[in-house]
């Protein structure tokens, strides 16, 4: 069955090795397989999610009950406690904030390898490379575990971890299916996409294949920003820059059975997207024009083996090797008065290789009965920064000294990130409903920078940098007791760690034309967090509840701080700033989930999220906290359409650390969304957002902004708009 093929034809020839071709005519009505809901993250082995702890959330990119998703904003619009924070000038989604925690403090995982960092750099709200670089439509699913983490996966998971899980053969072919083809279309007014996606599938006794190529063209994401100034330059325009992007994503898997109980996955993903903005915000006296391209791309390889085992001592086992690279690009012609052009082509990338490993054993001691999950795991990251612009002057000569600053440069040195940790937690149930599942994990940490005439250059200084090493043991203990057969208790204590990133360490800068200088610091130490969880989770008949009372404490965060300032007269030494562990921070708060099918295919779900935090250092409340949040959804599910509705309420952002800070309104927003079944192969989702087209600001966007900032408008959220999405299956 199989042949030469060239690549035009690779998808049929997958096809062609699998046997029994299913016309649509008798394929199933579903076009997702509808299973119950699961979680892996929480507890590193797959596991019901009404028996997880109530701070998990599973959502669904595909999900029918809600709107086609555009993003990672548009995905945990109606989560509380989650955000996403987005620059809408140029950067777009920088990363997720959960219960006020952001950045690298939260670890992101696609199939359990690690995602690249962010690097923020000068990238304003935004990031120079933000985590916005996985193409939802190849998801299954994804996981979002609030608070402390890293006694679970170690280092970064100090505010919590996001688990992407992509697509494989046995989520889109039921029992007895051999061969999947569909293909799909999305568009969404908000950011005029279109795009779409074509997926191949089949299995056989020994082998399996996925194929999904996805494709997506876009603009700028439209606001409500003031008709008047619409055609504004500067920092008076209060609507978009004008922007066009395209992306294309590949996921393909090979899977190989070479025995009973044994399962090899060949997996490879490719992410790439490209935007040309011309930033007209950005625009002055001295800046005439400034056109920008930037693109991100992200390639993953990982060869992952589970095994079924049975034995005496040992149930299953898996392990997973990989590789992984991600580039970040900004292209930019900056036009200047005086006939003056300056180019600038600079690079973030970060390869990461790694080895994963992890057995379960079950067992029964003391009356109890014991699932045991360890593992080992070990990672190599290389970062790199390379910072390039170029000046021609009006006599045609060009100069690498550009605003004082030397070209081309590193802000702080290529450097070698290795990481290794080794985790053990048992869940021990008893016959009274009394669970207890201990944890812990050691996790050591090196940094190595490599210093070199690129970095020199703008360390004039000679700052000593420094290797940066350090280990961390990091316990956590969860208990449940199920009280009566449909109530559970739920109470967690929980510890965190993160290490210096790749530049707080190492950063040494100096512009002494605009008279400031970053210095590097070798005695920077690990972040750390305490958590405490205590949580309630019912089921009965149509009926769910669950809430949680959560207080974390943070300590040794890494901030940049000034060390010294000139007089009102702009005398004395340059400006100096150094990233310093000077940050305490405390975070309380309470969330609630339920839902109530009330009657066949309806039911009644609402959610809420409220916390608080203080920075203890400076005696402020915390910024990145969001304020509360509360979700009412009511729908209907049939087998032939079915139509939700949400009604998002957000209060107004009372508590910031500088009262000349812009504190936006509360709101209330009102989205529809519906599907229909047209066939058995045949199926369109649409939805309408913000359907009474309010205006209003997110605050994950405006931390910081000042209330006399005339371009606030400009990070309002899009007014009504629509999506819809149609797929057809043929096998």
């Amino acid at each position: 069955m199989f042949k030469a093929c060239s690549l035009s034809e690779a998808g049929l020839c997958v096809l062609a090795a699998f046997p029994l071709f299913v016309h649509a005519d008798e394929a199933p009505a579903r076009l997702a397989l509808q299973l119950p809901t699961v979680s892996v993250a929480a507890s590193r082995v797959e596991k019901p999610l009404n028996e997880t702890a109530p701070s998990v959330a599973v959502l669904e990119p595909d999900s029918p009950l809600r709107a086609p998703v555009r993003d990672i904003k548009d995905l945990v619009r109606m989560e509380p406690g989650v955000s996403v924070l987005t620059d809408p000038s140029r950067r777009g989604h920088a990363g997720y904030t959960i219960r006020g925690i952001d950045g690298n403090r939260v670890l992101m995982l696609v199939d359990g390898v690690r995602l690249p960092d962010q690097y923020k750099g000068g990238g304003g709200s935004g990031a120079i490379a933000g985590r916005d670089y996985t193409e939802l439509d190849s998801l299954k699913s994804v996981e979002i575990l609030k608070g402390p983490f890293s006694g679970s996966y170690g280092s970064d998971a100090i505010g919590g971890v996001v688990a992407y899980r992509t697509l494989g053969v046995e989520d889109l072919l039921a029992a007895g299916e051999s061969r999947h083809v569909s293909v799909k279309g999305f568009a969404h007014s908000a950011d005029r996409s279109v795009g779409g996606s074509a997926t191949l599938a089949g299995r056989s006794e020994a082998l399996s294949a996925l194929v999904r190529v996805t494709h997506r063209d876009g603009q700028e994401t439209d606001n409500r920003g003031d008709a008047d100034l619409s055609g504004s330059q500067g920092s008076l325009r209060s609507t978009p820059n004008p922007q066009r992007w395209h992306s294309d994503n590949v996921l393909a898997k090979l899977g190989f059975k070479p025995a009973d109980g044994h399962a090899l996955t060949l997996t490879y993903e490719r992410f790439r997207r490209d935007t040309d903005t011309e930033l007209i915000s950005s625009q002055t006296s001295a800046i005439v024009a400034q056109p920008v391209s930037d693109s991100v791309s992200r390639d993953r390889v990982s060869l992952a083996h589970a095994m079924e085992l049975n034995l005496p001592w040992l149930k299953r086992a898996q392990w997973q090797v990989y590789w992984q690279n991600m580039l970040a690009t900004e292209k930019a012609r900056e036009s200047r008065t005086g006939n003056i052009v300056r180019l600038t082509d600079n690079t973030f990338e970060q390869t990461q290789t790694g080895a994963q490993a992890q057995l379960e054993s079950r067992f029964a001691a003391f009356n109890a009965a014991h699932s045991l999950v360890y593992g080992v795991e070990a990672s190599r990251s290389e970062t790199s920064r390379l910072r390039d612009r170029t000046q021609i002057n009006a006599n045609g000569s060009t100069s690498k000294l550009v605003a004082g600053e030397p070209f081309p440069q590193r802000n702080f040195p290529d450097s070698t990130s290795d990481r290794l940790g080794v985790f053990v937690q048992d869940e021990m149930r008893w016959d009274n409903g009394l669970s207890l599942t201990p944890g812990v994990r050691f996790d050591w940490y090196r940094m190595r920078p490599h210093t070199d005439a690129l970095f020199n250059v703008i360390n004039p200084n000679n700052y000593p940098i420094a290797t940066f090493k350090d280990s961390a043991l990091s316990p956590k203990l969860t208990a449940a007791w199920q009280v009566s057969e449909p109530l559970t208790l739920f109470a967690q204590a929980a510890t965190g760690f993160r290490a210096p990133p790749f530049d707080d360490a190492t950063m040494a800068f100096a512009n002494r034309t605009y008279g400031y200088e970053v210095l590097p610091n070798a005695n920077l130490k690990s972040e750390r967090s305490r958590g405490l969880e205590l949580g309630v989770k019912g089921e009965w008949t149509g009926l769910s509840l669950a809430a949680t009372a959560f207080y974390n404490r943070y300590s040794d965060f890494l901030e940049q701080t000034l060390l010294s300032s000139r007089d009102t007269n702009g005398n004395g030494v340059p400006l100096e700033y150094q990233v310093r562990n000077v940050g305490r921070v405390n975070i309380h708060g309470l969330e609630f989930k339920g839902q109530w099918q009330f009657a066949p295919h309806w039911q009644l779900g609402s959610s809420l999220a409220w916390a608080q935090g203080d920075n203890q250092t400076t005696g402020q409340p915390q910024d990145t906290v969001d304020p509360l949040k509360w979700v009412l959804n009511l729908g209907y599910r049939g087998e032939q359409w079915g139509v939700s509705g949400y009604l998002t309420a957000v209060a107004r952002k009372s508590r910031v650390s500088d009262p000349s800070y812009f504190r936006p309104g509360g709101y209330q927003v009102l989205d529809l969304s519906g599907y229909w079944q047209l066939s058995k192969a045949a199926r369109v989702t649409v939805g309408v957002n913000n359907l009474f087209d309010r205006r209003y600001w997110q605050w994950s966007d405006m931390r910081g902004q000042l209330a006399s900032d005339p371009a606030l408008p400009r990070y309002t959220q899009p007014g009504r708009n629509l999506s819809a999405s149609f797929e057809y299956r043929f096998l």
